[in-house]
């Protein structure tokens, strides 16, 4: 039995390194050694060297270099022994046993086993489909528009109708009922099993108690990243169910560790540092048909940590082309949360309603396809952008959303690790729902794994803060109304000549609004703005800096002086302020007749507590008739 050194001595012996590099890269050949670009840094000037004499490379912009198991273990990004499997495929040597425990030998060798059957079945099925008998299948995948060539690079086949057409040629070439059915292709029959004819098995000797897992189906072999056939999919060529069977997990396959498609999908997914995540077999293979070989697919479940492991070996990035459904953005969400704590750059894809890529490509083209890709949202843009299709984040009574748009993508943020990544998202989700990013920080930090009556807690501390925040806005509106009351002379003449504040259908026509300085909160504010717009106020000039002047001579302390500073020197100048007065306006007419309502709510309860009956009714009446009407035609105005 060999020693894993003696093997890996005699793989040196057998290689010759300008053959196994050549087979990855394009080398020319200069003196006595050969040059390529490196694989492993970005260069335009070739620097990657290869010395067929003393079988070695070396690249001297990046400085890596090796024998030729190292090349392979750094191109594949394996361990050694998969690098030593890799290069005996490569040279057609046989893999030795090598000198391990008794229940690592006998592990292994029932994995070699395993390796045998699904590498025989993928043959058996392959074979299948170019028979008569194939021919249903065969006209299936023309009507899907798979190609020779794509049919051929992903190994597909058929099982034909039956019951134990694998079973039958795998017992003859030795392979035990216990061993096939370890590997999840067949499968111990409950009773008797009968031909679709309707011929019972038993009547013509067959052996009785399994039968074939795949039978009547398209099948799709699953590789591993190494290219060794692990499990099949199966698909039904009509309508009936279920749609598709799956190898169940063995000891070589974990549906959680292997991406449908990676072995064609290596290289692409090193060039173009991207991978494309799609969601079924068609999907990828109609992708590679068209060009984008950087698409793989996961096989059933959420993106999990062995696959996101997978998927650093070769890519930085990863585009989501999943289902726009609830369905689909879960899977999402439990992707990201894995792919971000590996630091990966994570982008959504946008199909139109009812496409999947296959049949967008197939209807489509891949130019179309492209410009989708063109078009990508980052992830944080995306759930953001669910959230508020969701949830109600616009409005001033937007706090319960914004806390519910939070907590959508709290486990993404608590996922990133790179610190400069997190404070990037949390200054994007912050500005996208108008709140301090101290509240997001602080409620990261509240909301860990604990009980919820803390999470409750970090909860309504969030609501509390961001309602704060809310306040503060309106009061910073309130300002800007002071500031633009100053600034122009226009605006206080036409606001000195409205009557009683009442609501008009048409306001958004002319920046001269309904308005009632009792709209204002701020005591400081209402006193100016009454000042400014009462009749008896005269200021013998119209600039806005002798106005200033003016109404600082009139402060009765320095506190209201360094108030009337702060506002003039509070922002930059306000342009377009016709349609910012307008908004301001009708925001605090909303929060007034919010709050009146909210006052009559209390008057009528408290009426209710006295026993006071003859004055609910008119209560009722003024809050329906007169607040409520005028709070829903204010929120229409704002398009909340």
């Amino acid at each position: 039995m060999a020693s894993l050194k003696e093997f890996a001595d005699k793989v040196r012996e057998t290689a010759s390194i300008v053959d196994i590099i050549g087979s990855y890269l394009t080398l020319k050949k200069g003196g006595a050694n050969y040059k390529a670009l490196c694989p492993f840094h970005q260069e335009k000037t070739p620097s990657f060297m290869v010395s067929p004499a003393k079988q070695i490379f070396h690249c001297f912009g990046c400085n890596v270099g090796g024998d030729v198991i190292g090349f392979v273990r750094q191109y594949e990004k394996v361990g050694f022994k998969d690098a030593l499997e890799i290069l005996a495929k490569k040279l057609g040597l046989a893999v030795p046993r090598f000198a391990v425990s008794s229940y690592d030998a006998e592990l292994d060798q029932h994995r070699t086993i395993l390796y045998e059957i699904h590498t025989l079945a993928a043959e058996f099925f392959a074979a299948q489909l170019k028979e008569s008998r194939g021919r249903k299948a065969r006209e299936y995948l023309k009507r899907r528009g798979i190609g020779d060539k794509v049919f051929h690079d992903f190994q597909i086949g058929y099982a034909p109708a039956g019951w134990k057409n694998f079973l039958r040629l795998a017992k003859q070439k030795g392979y035990s009922e216990k061993a096939l059915e370890d590997a999840g292709l067949i499968i111990r029959s409950q009773r008797e099993p009968v031909h679709t004819d309707g011929r019972m098995a038993a009547a013509e000797g067959e052996t009785r108690g399994y039968y074939d897992r795949f039978r009547d189906r398209l099948i799709f072999p699953i590789f591993d990243a190494l290219e060794r056939c692990v499990g099949f999919g199966g698909r039904v060529l009509d309508d009936s169910e279920p749609k598709y069977i799956n190898s169940p997990e063995t000891h070589i396959y974990k549906k959680g560790q292997v991406l449908y498609g990676l072995h064609r999908a290596k290289d692409a997914l090193k060039q173009t540092q991207s991978a494309l995540l799609l969601e079924g077999y068609t999907d990828v293979i109609t992708a590679h048909q068209f060009g984008f070989a950087n698409a793989v697919a996961t096989l059933g479940t959420a993106l999990t940590e062995p696959q996101a492991r997978l998927l650093k070996r070769y890519c930085s990035d990863v585009f989501f082309l999943y289902d726009g459904d609830e369905a689909g953005q879960n899977a999402m969400l439990r992707g990201c949360e894995v792919l971000l704590k590996r630091d990966f750059q994570i982008f959504v894809v946008t199909l139109p309603q009812g496409e999947d890529p296959d049949s967008f490509l197939r209807t489509s083209g891949k130019e179309a396809f492209a410009a989708l890709l063109d078009a990508k949202e980052d992830f944080l843009q995306f759930f953001l952008s669910a959230a508020a299709a969701k949830y109600d984040l616009a409005s001033v009574d937007g706090v319960e959303g914004k806390v519910k748009a939070i907590d959508l993508v709290r486990p993404l943020l608590r996922s990133v690790g790179n610190p400069i990544y997190l404070q990037n998202y949390v200054h994007r989700l912050a500005e996208f729902l108008g709140i301090h990013e101290h509240l997001i920080n602080m409620y990261l930090k509240d909301v860990g794994v604990g009980a919820t009556t803390s999470v409750r807690n970090a909860t309504d501390k969030l609501a509390q803060g961001i309602q704060e925040k809310r306040l503060d806005q309106l009061h910073s509106a309130e300002k800007g109304l002071l500031r633009i009351l100053v600034e122009h002379t226009d605006v206080r003449d036409q606001l000195k000549e409205l009557g009683e504040a009442s609501v008009k259908t048409d306001t958004r026509q002319s920046f001269c609004t309904d308005f009632d300085p009792e709209w204002i909160f701020d005591a400081r504010v209402k006193k100016w703005v009454r000042l400014l717009l009462s009749g008896d106020y005269v200021c013998q000039t119209d600039s806005a800096q002798g106005l200033l002047a003016d109404l600082l001579d009139r402060c009765e302390d320095e506190e209201e002086a360094a108030f009337l500073r702060e506002v003039a020197l509070w922002d930059e100048a306000i342009e377009d302020y016709p349609s910012i007065l307008e908004e301001i306006i009708l925001r605090l007419r909303l929060r007034f007749e919010k709050a009146k309502t909210a006052r009559l709510s209390e008057e009528i309860q408290q009426s209710y507590t006295q026993g006071n009956q003859d004055q609910i009714l008119p209560l009722l009446v003024s809050m329906h008739s007169d607040s409520q009407r005028i709070v829903k035609q204010l929120k229409d105005q704002l398009g909340l």
